[in-house]
């Protein structure tokens, strides 16, 4: 047979095999904070038979009606290999397989087709809550925090009076870059307000922030939109505005950082203090930061750096259990407020550590609904300097080799030489280890971490129960490059929150005969991971209906094709029906 696939057209020589052991398994029902996972349980006997294709191809059925195409190392490729990868016209996954329907041509479904599926929902869905949820819970949490640190600001006194204004300045940053010129700025932060928003729109480098101050330069060239965040104004507003209340650090270490860490630690106080107690048009200001933080803590995860709880229950052991009701002078009572920052230096270092702008000195502080900590930023940290010798960037084979992939290991050490920095390696085996230490159950807290749980069966070698094309060194190079590009697309997804044709003649009568790329086990999981999407969403009433029924229709796709893909490695042949519905898979 003759298949088409994915955006490089993917020519394939059939057969195949079963899976060997996965490095991670859920195997249990994993009961979070959204819902409860279900993992999809894989299980078949492969029933293979291995094959030989001829010099000439002459038992390869189609092989006639598509030898032009083909070059000398096509075929060689194609006779060794049996399979070859050839450039594409096409832009889109699904032109590529609707073309084929069309011209009659039999087609190979991949994982990449299905991977890319998920990610355009995931992308969407998150999309749509964005502008239709969080754009204006986030308008009204900034108006009620803005009239709250306005009221504390006039009437309050040095230094808490200092903390309150510069406060203000914050709130209005961030509200003129969600609803621009419509805002009106206080008087007393205009200048403060308008130096930022410079820098902001600059987005050119490291500068000071006029502020926070100088207690390390910040990169203002994060203020770049990425992402589906460039697809129209209201989205890039809220792209700025999210950025900056999440990117921006209020420090609390003197030995650092001095006064200027006092001043930041109050109005990190007055911060959480006002999303407890203050409202706005009727709504508690600590319900209109969740609507925000919850959902995207099962997209993304939660954050690693200090925030709003560690701060009220450490508020709450120094200045008592009231206080959110406590005056603003209270706060910035010296001996207290001692006594508070000494507490909070004792809080967890986040494990993708913040360094102090050109040196290679880390810091901790408070963020206001901080990034959230993934892995793979977490292992990217970790994998360059200082703790790997000169060693500037990380690549995504770090991942993909950590996550268990031989190949890239292989892939970085012999084209990129990546183990020539000294530490490297030993990195790369201790994130091995420790992953490998995490209870099965960590991969379903989240997508994020999901996403990448489904990503797995990619990284695994296989094994004399899977057909020969799969078991080759190419064929492992092209599941990784799979496994690199679905990761790309959660990252493109996650950016603002993660820590970053032939003619049908003299085909056989019906529809032809088109084949799954057999890997149940990523169909299993990714089938799990869209029921765990749609029950997290719907606990958090961010499902609509509309969304509901697409992430039903892939998961009807997906659990088709983990059938057939499991009958093709247990040799059992597809019935006409199942070929037709493969056939219109585009």
């Amino acid at each position: 047979m003759r298949f088409t696939s994915c955006l490089t057209h993917l020519l394939i020589l059939l057969p195949l095999m079963v899976f060997g052991q996965m490095p991670i398994e859920i195997t249990e029902d994993v009961i979070t904070d959204f819902g409860v996972y279900q993992p999809t349980h894989v299980s078949f006997s492969s029933s293979i038979s291995e094959y030989v294709v001829l010099p000439d191809f002459s038992n390869v059925p189609n092989f006639p009606y598509a030898d032009t195409e083909f070059s000398p190392e096509d075929s060689i490729m194609l006779r060794f290999s049996h399979f070859t990868v050839k450039h594409s016209r096409f832009k889109q996954l699904h032109d590529v397989y609707n073309e084929c329907t069309w011209n009659g041509t039999p087609l190979f479904i991949t994982t990449d087709a299905v991977l890319h599926a998920y990610h355009v929902l995931f992308d969407n869905v998150l999309a749509d809550l964005e502008m239709h949820l969080f754009v204006e819970s986030l308008d009204s949490l900034l108006q009620g925090l803005q009239q709250s640190s306005e009221t504390r600001f006039a009437g309050t006194q040095n230094p808490a009076r200092e903390a309150a204004r510069r406060n203000l300045a914050f709130l209005s940053v961030a509200r003129c870059l969600l609803k621009g010129e419509s805002v009106s700025v206080h008087d007393s932060v205009a200048g403060l307000v308008d130096a930022e928003l410079d820098l902001i729109d600059a987005h050119e480098g490291y500068a000071v922030s006029p502020i926070f101050g100088p207690f390390s330069e910040l990169d203002y060239s994060q203020f770049q939109p990425r992402g589906h965040y460039t697809k129209n104004d209201t989205l890039k507003a809220y792209f700025s505005s999210m950025l900056y209340l999440s990117w921006t650090i209020f420090t609390m270490e003197t030995g650092l950082f001095g006064d200027l860490a006092e001043r930041h630690t109050i109005q990190a106080l007055l911060l959480t203090q006002s999303l407890l107690k203050d409202r706005y048009e009727g709504c508690d200001l600590i319900d209109l930061y969740r609507r925000i933080y919850e959902p995207t803590v099962f997209f993304v995860g939660k954050t690693d750096d200090p925030g709003i709880s560690d701060y009220r229950a450490l508020a709450e052991t120094v200045y008592g259990p009231g206080f959110i009701n406590a005056d603003p002078e209270l706060l910035a009572e010296p001996a207290l407020l001692q006594t508070f920052m000494s507490s909070a230096e004792a809080l967890s270092e986040p494990k993708i550590p913040n360094w102090i702008y050109g040196t290679f000195i880390t810091y901790k502080g408070f963020r206001f609904m901080g990034q959230r900590f993934v892995p793979d930023s977490y292992m990217f940290a970790h994998l360059v300097l200082p703790e790997v010798e000169q060693r500037f960037l990380p690549r995504g084979l770090d991942i993909m080799a950590i996550l268990g992939s031989s190949r890239a290991f292989i892939l970085a050490d012999s084209v990129y030489r990546e183990t020539q920095y000294n530490g490297y390696t030993e990195k790369i085996e201790e994130f091995r280890t420790e992953i490998s230490g995490y209870p099965a159950s960590d991969w379903a807290r989240n997508l994020y971490w999901n996403w990448l749980y489904v990503l797995m069966p990619l990284l695994t070698v296989k094994g004399s129960d899977y057909p020969y094309f799969m078991r080759t060194n190419g064929w492992q190079d092209k599941e990784l490059m799979t496994a690199l590009a679905s990761w790309a697309e959660l990252r493109h997804d996650t950016i603002l929150y993660a820590k970053q044709s032939s003619t049908p003649c003299c085909l056989p009568p019906g529809p032809p005969q088109s084949y799954v790329e057999p890997n149940p086990h990523l169909y299993g999981r990714l089938i799990s991971l869209v029921r765990y999407t749609v029950d997290g969403l719907a606990s958090l009433g961010c499902l609509s209906e509309t969304f509901r029924l697409k992430f039903d229709l892939l998961e009807d796709l997906l659990s088709f094709l983990f059938s057939v893909s499991i009958k093709e490695l247990e040799n059992t042949p597809l019935t006409v029906t199942e070929f037709e519905n493969l056939f219109c898979f585009g």
